[in-house]
């Protein structure tokens, strides 16, 4: 009898030991659902950022364009001519606040191990939100784009990794 010891679990087994093969099974299932829990948690981050979309784009609106050249430097009067906001930025928010929702609920539904297909469209929404904050500034996306992203492919890669891990 050669005794072996496994290289995952650090055990004493037997070349021809079922506990061990069974062993194994449990060990891949509890990397796997750990690996889900810090996808969902993930994903729920990633969508609180995501709803600072929404709120940087309903600033955007609502402060319309740039007024600072309409002041004669002369006669220091201001000229009031109204142009109104962009409706892109409305846009933006209403997109944000669909990804919001929609990662909320893939964080919910990654925790709880139930249809997979939907939180990929979750995940998907959160990132196409992060690049939409290029349209605002560079500078947001750089601050708050990039980190949701980020989040979202990690998301996204645990959850891919533990496809097996879900109930349908």
């Amino acid at each position: 009898m050669n005794m072996e010891y496994c290289q995952e679990c650090g055990s004493k087994i037997k070349e021809t030991s079922k506990k061990h093969e069974e062993n194994k099974i449990v060990v891949g299932n509890d990397t796997k659902q750990k690996l889900l829990k810090a996808a969902g948690i993930l994903t729920i981050i990633a969508a609180a950022l995501t709803f600072f979309v929404v709120i940087i784009g309903m600033l955007a609106y609502a402060n319309g364009p740039d007024y600072s050249s309409a002041v004669d430097h002369y006669e220091y009067t201001v000229y009031y001519d109204y142009t109104p906001a962009s409706p892109q930025y409305l846009l933006i928010s209403a997109f944000g606040m669909f990804a919001f929702i929609m990662g909320l609920v893939s964080g919910i539904l990654i925790l709880t191990r139930r249809l997979f297909s939907i939180t990929n469209i979750g995940i998907v929404g959160i990132m196409g939100a992060a690049f939409l904050l290029v349209v605002v500034e560079l500078w947001f996306f750089v601050l708050l784009g990039i980190p949701i992203l980020v989040l979202a492919t990690l998301s996204m890669v645990f959850t891919a990794f533990s496809k097996s891990g879900f109930v349908s």
